[in-house]
């Protein structure tokens, strides 16, 4: 691709823009694009040429009776030299058209694009394959779509070769032959050695084996490294805070949010999840009359609860003695941050809170809130109980309460955590349990993005229920 490339459409015949600044790797101004819905028909042969040439002489290009749908509308937004911004959103919102666009793959209806540098771009498994060629012959035609020569290629063959792990007999075999996931090795094994100044991917790295993947997150972070451009589509958030500091969200053609990476990508997840499954419990979300639910298979999490509510007649206890009515009373329970707005994605850099509303029903006695904190599998990380000996020992007043555990950033791993919480009473025969909830809600911690201070340092993943930043020290004895 030239150094400097201007995809645009421009019908009314208007005056183009000025070039790009320097500084802008890409800068996309009022992009649509629309596509027609094809419609299956057993119209006769003269019948297709009649209708082509009905279309040809209508003033606008547009069949009357066709229907047509715009894949993107009026986007824009501009991406600075070495700047990773990723593209997110639903299925079908006109992120892989967007990059289609700038990979000069498809023209936009209206609208301009312009890029500044080397593009090297991997939107699809296998794109720009001939299945009648060899995985050699692909090499240098591939390469050579890149901007790369043949002297190029053959030069760094060997090393693409060795990066995708497919082996050598299979290189003289027509790629049509090739499972999905060798044309993939092989494709980004090309795009891994070009000089690129922007790099496109589409989802690509959901293709392939574990030791593959890893091989082509390590390439990528070698380039980001390198400062260069990525421009990045994926529908994993982990991979996206990690991976970018900037995000773009479409949907159904449009830019929702454009921002800080971390907050768009928790922005979308809470909104894609649904306000009903919001990092939180409430009281009203069980029947007050209800003094057991059991937790039953496909039952949402926050309402797998057991907890003592005020009778209007005495309760008896199986021996025969009256069950006193509970102490307190849980309102309310949710994941915060540390400007109290509540979140249901974090990454491991974060400091959150969980926040406790409860009445204290009963004047005397001393309440205590605590929680603990499961991983995925069901096992359980850590318990977080009240510290404060002051606070422990001083009976409540009757009243509502709002206390808050705050869990310090680099503490948790990467995954979904559940959380059960409780309000119990010490006692010397043991606790005293007035509320205990088992799975109040649940949340997803994301990595920390590529470059900010991390407890796996360059590791690409750390096993293990938690990962705390800790400091080391080193001195030659």
């Amino acid at each position: 691709m030239t150094p400097h490339t201007v995809l645009q459409s421009n019908p009314g015949g208007a005056s183009l823009s000025p070039p790009c600044p320097r500084l802008l790797a890409i800068s996309v101004k009022d992009l649509w694009k629309r596509y027609r819905i094809e419609k299956v028909s057993a119209q006769a042969p003269h019948g297709k040429v009649f209708s082509f040439l009905k279309n040809l002489v209508s003033s606008n290009g547009l069949d009357p009776g066709a229907q047509y749908f715009w894949a993107l509308e009026s986007v824009n937004f501009e991406i600075a030299t070495g700047e990773r911004v990723a593209i997110i959103g639903r299925n079908g919102a006109g992120k892989s058209t967007l990059l289609k666009i700038l990979s000069r793959i498809v023209p936009p209806t209206l609208g301009e694009a312009r890029i500044r540098g080397r593009v090297a771009s991997l939107l699809e498994v296998g794109v720009g394959f001939d299945g009648k060629l060899t995985g050699r012959e692909n090499v240098f035609v591939n390469a050579s779509l890149h901007g790369l020569s043949k002297a190029e290629t053959a030069e760094r063959y060997d090393q693409i070769v060795e990066f995708s792990g497919i082996d050598r007999k299979f290189l003289e075999m027509r790629i049509k032959h090739y499972s999905s996931g060798m044309r993939m090795r092989l494709a980004f094994s090309v795009v891994a050695h070009l000089d690129s100044d922007i790099l496109m991917l589409d989802e690509v790295l959901a293709v392939g084996d574990a030791a593959f993947q890893e091989k082509c997150l390590e390439s990528v972070e070698g380039l980001i490294r390198r400062k260069r451009t990525l421009l990045f589509v994926s529908h994993s958030m982990p991979a996206v805070t990690r991976f970018c500091e900037r995000a773009i969200w479409l949907d159904q053609g449009r830019v929702v949010m454009d921002g800080d990476a971390k907050q768009v990508a928790q922005t979308y997840t809470s909104h894609m999840v649904g306000p009903n499954s919001v990092a939180g419990w409430t009281r009203e979300q069980v029947e007050p009359s209800t003094a057991s639910l059991a937790s039953t298979e496909g039952e949402e999490p926050a309402l797998q609860a057991t907890r003592s509510t005020v009778a209007s007649e005495p309760e008896l206890l199986p021996d025969g003695t009256i069950k006193e009515p509970p102490c307190a009373d849980l309102i309310s329970v949710r994941l915060m941050a540390v400007d109290h707005s509540p979140v249901q994605v974090v990454t491991a850099d974060q400091t959150i809170g969980v926040e406790f509303i409860y009445e204290v029903l009963q004047p005397g006695k001393v309440v205590l809130p605590a929680a603990k904190f499961f991983n995925e599998e069901g096992v359980q990380i850590f318990s977080a109980v009240y510290t404060n000996p002051d606070y422990m020992q001083q009976p409540k007043a009757v009243g509502k309460y709002r206390s808050v555990l705050w869990l310090p950033p680099h503490l948790l791993n990467t995954g979904r955590l559940q959380v059960g919480v409780n309000l119990t009473t010490p006692t010397v025969a043991g606790l005293q349990r007035h509320v205990v909830i088992e799975r109040a809600f649940s949340f997803e911690v994301f990595e920390v993005p590529l470059g900010q201070p991390s407890a796996r340092g360059t590791y690409k993943k750390l096993l293990g229920a938690v990962r705390p930043l800790l400091e080391w020290e080193t001195s030659v004895e």
